[in-house]
């Protein structure tokens, strides 16, 4: 009898749960800036968690925020804004509330403005010197990962991305560290930078147009999601990102 109540309760607590998130999803279709974000929150009664506000491009931000329900039901939003106007949203949800950079589901896109992306997408191209369509931007958008060539709490745990480009600055697949370096995922950009400087440090010549980039995107204020050794969920602009951890993925590189 009490198997029986129990799987009732889950059944049950299952048919709230998404009945809440087809409601939260009809909210959240109807929003038109990060005010009325905030306002479908509150209306909700969703707690906020983690909010983070990076620039694109010029006037393109892109807004990752977090909430919950009750504690129990775990949401990640991935917002793209042009000044305060949403242009792009998708909601995920996140398996692991500790690690919601490789743990998360996506539900369903809420907002699709395909014009304004399109917009967008030609500017990074523009900018950048790529080929990127629509849908392959917003897949590369969609990816969260952490910055790290030390994680852990003996810093000896190397994401996947960063053995893939020691992996790259190894064969010299100088092709492969150029399409990161021209992403528009942050944390790839910044794989891409340490990359060319292995190559560099090798005694590599990389071209003047990808010295040029590198030297571009050092100069503005992109933010890096990253970790360092057991301080994980760090926010740190790129410049800065590099500067501090050329002496750890050198020392990677040599001890692969």
């Amino acid at each position: 009898m009490k198997a029986i109540t129990s799987i009732l309760f889950i059944f049950i607590f299952a048919l709230g749960s998404y009945a809440n998130e087809d409601s939260l999803l009809i909210s959240l279709k109807n929003i038109e800036s990060i005010n009325d974000l905030d306002y479908v929150i509150e209306q909700h009664e969703l707690k906020s968690g983690r909010k983070i506000i990076r620039t694109i491009e010029n006037s393109y931000r892109q807004i990752i925020i977090s909430f919950n329900q009750n504690s129990k039901i775990y949401y990640l939003a991935n917002i793209v804004a042009l000044d305060d106007n949403i242009i792009y949203g998708k909601l995920f949800f996140i398996n692991d509330k500790f690690d919601w950079h490789s743990n998360l589901k996506p539900i369903e896109t809420f907002i699709e403005d395909k014009i304004s992306i399109k917009v967008l997408v030609q500017t990074h191209n523009k900018l950048y010197k790529s080929n990127y369509t629509n849908r392959r931007y917003l897949k590369e958008l969609n990816n969260f990962y952490e910055y790290s060539f030390g994680c852990g709490r003996i810093c000896s745990f190397k994401p996947k991305e960063a053995k893939k480009m020691l992996k790259f600055v190894e064969k010299k697949a100088i092709h492969k560290i150029e399409k990161w370096l021209r992403s528009p995922n942050h944390e790839l950009k910044a794989y891409g930078i340490a990359g060319f400087h292995l190559l560099v440090k090798e005694g590599n010549v990389i071209s003047i147009e990808n010295k040029n980039l590198i030297d571009w995107i050092l100069s503005t204020d992109k933010v890096i999601f990253n970790c360092s050794c057991c301080l994980g969920g760090l926010e740190t602009p790129i410049n800065e990102l590099i500067e501090n951890t050329k002496w750890e993925f050198e020392h990677r590189y040599n001890n692969k």
